[in-house]
């Protein structure tokens, strides 16, 4: 049963395969200003493990979300699915297999027309997606 806790980043571990071991502040520095305006809006996937009484979730997918949330001190909402080492891997891995970026042109268009918007400027579209102006600029 799957089951949505807000849980404490001191609860939330990486999974011991995860392809992206190490994050840094400068790498989530986009998501974290997306966070920060928006909340995370997409909750982790992790699974209770611990031994000896000592309860912590795996993370299986939102690693980045979760890592701006200890950054922030702030609570990750996250959906705890029941699930064993077989079948947590191949979620984890299968999560990050189908991951693509957008279409940069459709991407571009997008941001045109909050651009094109009255009362926005380079900088309040900046604000609003958590990007530079200069990325903004770009597309």
């Amino acid at each position: 049963m799957t089951r949505v806790l807000e849980l404490s980043p001191s609860f939330l571990i990486s999974h011991p395969q995860n392809p992206r071991p190490r994050l840094t502040e400068a790498e989530v520095a986009e998501l974290r200003a997306s966070i920060e305006a928006h909340g995370q809006v997409q909750p982790c996937v992790v699974r209770k493990v611990g031994e000896n009484g000592s309860t912590k979730y795996e993370i299986l997918i939102g690693h980045r979300r979760a890592f701006v949330g200890k950054l922030l001190g702030r609570e990750v909402p996250c959906l705890v699915e029941d699930l064993d080492d077989d079948e947590a891997l191949a979620l984890m891995l299968s999560d990050n297999r189908v991951r693509t970026d957008p279409d940069p042109f459709l991407e571009s268009k997008a941001v045109d027309a909050l651009l094109k918007k009255e009362g926005h400027t380079l900088r309040s579209v900046a604000v609003l997606l958590g990007k530079s102006p200069k990325w903004v600029a770009v597309r």
